[in-house]
Order: structure tokens, then sequence, then C-alpha cells
């Protein structure tokens, strides 16, 4: 695997892995917030989508009672 693939794949697995705990969340009727690296990307892609980067986790911000719910999710 070259360097830009194995660099391809990580930028994949942190939005596979955001698609999945957002997608589970709305599932469950889950309230949450993305927040960190991601929700900063999202906004300046709106801006300029050349200037996004990249980040290497997923930031969701949840309400105290909403965790056990979020956590079986």
């Amino acid at each position: 695997m070259t360097l830009l693939e194995r660099m391809m794949l990580g930028v994949e697995r942190v939005r596979d892995r955001l698609l999945r705990a957002s997608s589970a969340l709305d599932a469950a009727k889950v309230a949450y917030a993305v927040a960190g690296g991601n929700a900063v990307a999202a906004w300046v892609a709106t801006v300029d989508a050349a200037a996004v980067r990249n980040t290497q986790d997923v930031d969701i911000l949840l309400r105290r009672d909403d965790f056990e719910r979020a956590a079986a999710a």
C-alpha cells in the first residue's frame, strides 16, 4: 500500500466512524452535536473546500441525561 493510499484510508476511517455514530444516534432519536475538527471542517467547506483539513478523531456532544441511550445506540 502506498503512502497516499494509507493517508486516504485514515481519512476514510474517521469519516466512516462519524457517519456510523451519527446514524446510530439519529436512529435512536438522541440529540447530539458534532464538535471539534469535523465541525470546523464542515463550516470551512462552506467557505473554501480547498482549506478543509483532516482530523484524527470524532467529537460528539451529548446531554448527560442521554448518555445511556447514546451508549446503547
